[in-house]
């Protein structure tokens, strides 16, 4: 019992996918499938639309339209060839004015294009040597700056550091005048012969004690002081990388500055070159085209021009017509379609068909309605 209803499960899940996927040339379908899944009740239908759309009333008139259709393009092919045929002659009679005329002109134009294209590659070149020269200005100025301001900083750094080696050394005296006394007396005590072990070892710890003393508070003073001057030293430099950058931008802002007020001249020269030399050409290629077609006669294939006028006009009645027919053919299928899917969904509803497909599926167990759906398009259109 459970593979059955497994079984049912699957083969729902396969309709819904096929019909969810098929358009309606390919598939119709009434889906009444509820939530909860799928029941015993369920039954898929089919119809053979080719069969349905055969027998529908409307058929007859399709393809009489069709064929109608096929007539009105044979004559358009036939009276666009012929126009083909007479602009050939009327082409062949004009190949060689247009052939020379063309030369000419492309000839004329391809040497004031080379006269522009040279103005454009010296323009080019002069703005690339200014922004060359601008770069190096900049350069030269920029490090200039850095020097000045390295030379400032150093005599900054050096003044600090000798102050502070001044104080360090007054500091020394300080500490000389404090402990020197103090461990020479030490000193000549450790030099006596008559002292105990005892004594003598008391007297060198307090001299090594004063000496240490003596000497970290030397070297904590150094520290201190020396840091300062490490500290001075970073915050200077910052200063100067600051005061470079801000040079540099100040530098770079004048340098576009010129560099654009110097390619803006030279565009406007460039566009005053350009356009006397379009006037030149305009000029050139005016007489060159009255030169050639004074050579050409008034009446060059009048004849052929008024018998393609007339051809023209047939052809474009012919497309006339095979677009009016067109659409009412258009009409009559979107007609036949409306009726075959509003018999397929009525025929549905009447018999509790969940699903009616217009494409038959050997795997699946379906009830063919193809002759109902005939019947039934029959009496609607009649």
């Amino acid at each position: 019992m459970l593979e059955n209803r497994l079984v049912r499960i699957v083969l729902l899940v396969f309709v819904t996918f096929i019909v969810s996927i098929s358009h309606y040339s390919d598939a119709s379908l009434k889906n009444n499938f509820k939530t909860g899944g799928a029941t015993e009740s369920n039954r898929v239908g089919v119809v053979n639309l080719k069969r349905v759309k055969a027998n529908h009333p409307l058929t007859n008139q399709i393809q009489e339209l069709e064929k109608q259709i096929i007539n009105y393009k044979l004559n358009l092919k036939n009276e666009e060839e012929n126009l083909a045929n007479i602009t050939e002659n009327a082409k062949q009679q004009l190949n060689n004015f247009n052939g020379q005329l063309t030369s000419r002109l492309e000839a004329i134009k391809g040497n004031y294009q080379q006269k522009i294209e040279e103005q454009q590659k010296e323009i080019v070149e002069k703005l690339k040597n200014y922004k060359q020269q601008l770069n190096q200005k900049l350069t030269k100025k920029l490090k200039a700056k850095k020097e000045k301001l390295n030379a400032k900083i150093s005599d900054e750094i050096k003044a600090k550091r000798d102050s502070y080696q001044a104080k360090v050394d007054k500091y020394k005296g300080q500490l000389n005048q404090e402990y020197n006394s103090k461990i020479l007396n030490f000193k000549l005590k450790l030099g006596l012969n008559d002292l105990s072990a005892e004594q003598r070892e008391k007297y060198k710890e307090q001299l090594n004690k004063l000496q240490s003393e003596k000497s970290n508070k030397l070297s904590n003073y150094k520290t201190k002081h020396f840091k300062e001057v490490g500290e001075l030293i970073t915050v200077k430099e910052q200063e100067m990388k600051e005061k470079l950058t801000a040079y540099q931008k100040q530098l770079e802002k004048m340098a576009e500055k010129d560099y654009n007020i110097k390619r803006d001249k030279l565009n406007r020269k460039l566009e005053n070159k350009v356009e006397n030399l379009n006037q030149q050409l305009e000029q050139e290629i005016r007489k060159e085209k009255d030169q050639l077609s004074s050579t050409i006669e008034a009446d060059l294939s009048s004849a052929e021009n008024k018998l393609a006028v007339k051809v023209k006009n047939k052809i474009e009645e012919l497309k006339a017509d095979i677009q009016r027919l067109e659409q009412q053919q258009q009409k009559l299928l979107k007609r036949r379609e409306r009726d075959i899917k509003k018999a397929i969904q009525q025929l549905g509803d009447n018999r509790e068909i969940n699903v009616v497909l217009t494409k038959v599926h050997n795997n699946l167990n379906t009830l063919d309605l193809t002759a109902q759906v005939i019947d039934a398009i029959k009496i609607g259109g009649n």
